[in-house]
């Protein structure tokens, strides 16, 4: 990850002030350059609040020093474990500033990203700012969004809409590659039943923040350095489909809500495809293990089997993710583990 540097140049303000929110648990490792990339930021008018999640770790003691090093603008909250979703509602909680920003403690800011958020924000007055991001190890090569990059009205928010209910790799999920206005994150939204969520919980505040919101606005610039491989990003784990699950459900209430505020039809179609995708992945993690048992429980499950009837939700899905759900309806497990198979072998390359 590129290093910041000390910035000499101070952008001059905006008039909108921003609250950074990092949730932070057991990430001594990267913790200090995440950090160093937030308080090197040239924009004045922003805080920091850092919410250690009951770190085992040293990440807690870190959180402190910040804040004894920049005592006028980090706070510094400790807590319990109750894992990421929770952990970023009670940084909102505590949130001062006019919009809201996510930063994973394992990640970093570009330079200069503050200035331009809140210039843009100051600009369009969007409810939701949105911006690029870039992977660490192809930092020149920034990650494409489904959504053009402009302002969209009120009247364009079904677009954004099916985006996100559309989004089978998750790829408009993240909360952190938006900056959202305070009054739009759902601080008193109840998450508690979600405690220790482990997967998902960044579509589950997207709901929310996309439901009250009325304006986006996506700019054209990568201000975020994403560490894949790190802090949640990990080898596939079966309780991701359990999770992923729970929060399609919450998913399509809101989206048959919006279908029919909006006039939209094809948001329950998006998620049945999510639920397709989520379901293969865990297909080919089930064949893989030998576990057949597990797949004709899936197969018979009431959800997913609605879904493997929903037209057009298979079109949305990639090649790959498509053959394993043909051989899943015709129970032909062995291909469904050889496909495994050959993308474990790819990724050991």
């Amino acid at each position: 990850m590129p290093s910041n540097g000390t910035t000499t140049t101070v952008a001059p303000s905006s008039g909108v002030t921003i609250t950074v929110c990092v949730p932070v648990y057991n990430v001594e490792r990267y913790l200090c350059e995440c950090l160093d990339s937030i308080f090197s930021q040239n924009y004045a008018d922003f805080d920091v609040v850092l919410v250690d999640d009951g770190s085992t770790d040293s990440s807690g003691a870190i959180c402190d020093e910040y804040a004894a090093r920049y005592p006028q603008q980090a706070l510094v909250f400790h807590k319990d474990n109750e894992g990421l979703l929770l952990a970023r509602r009670d940084g909102f909680a505590l949130a001062a500033g006019d919009y809201v920003m996510c930063v994973d403690s394992d990640d970093a800011l570009v330079p200069g990203a503050l200035a331009l958020v809140a210039t843009t924000s100051a600009k369009t007055s969007a409810d939701v700012v949105r911006f690029g991001f870039t992977r660490e190890e192809s930092e020149a090569v920034p990650v494409e969004s489904s959504i053009p990059f402009k302002l969209y009205s009120a009247e364009e928010k079904p677009s954004i809409l099916s985006a996100l209910c559309r989004s089978t790799s998750g790829s408009e999920n993240p909360m952190w590659f938006k900056a959202i206005r305070r009054s739009c994150v759902g601080v008193d939204v109840d998450f508690s039943k979600f405690k220790g969520l482990t997967f998902a919980e960044d579509f589950l505040q997207t709901l929310t923040v996309y439901d009250r919101a009325q304006t986006f606005c996506f700019i054209n610039a990568s201000l975020y350095y994403y560490r894949p491989g790190s802090g949640i990003t990990r080898a596939y784990d079966p309780h991701f489909y359990c999770d992923v699950c729970r929060c399609l459900d919450v998913g399509e209430g809101y989206a048959r809500r919006w279908e029919r505020e909006y006039g939209c039809n094809d948001l329950m179609v998006g998620l049945a495809a999510c639920r397709l995708d989520s379901g293969a992945q865990y297909a080919e993690w089930m064949a893989s293990q030998g576990d057949t048992v597990g797949l004709d429980d899936l197969l018979a499950s009431r959800d997913f089997a609605r879904c493997l009837t929903t037209s057009g939700a298979g079109k949305l899905l990639r090649f790959d993710r498509r053959l394993v759900l043909w051989a899943l309806r015709w129970r032909a497990y062995p291909i469904i583990a050889s496909i495994a198979m050959a993308r474990a072998a790819k990724a050991r390359r």
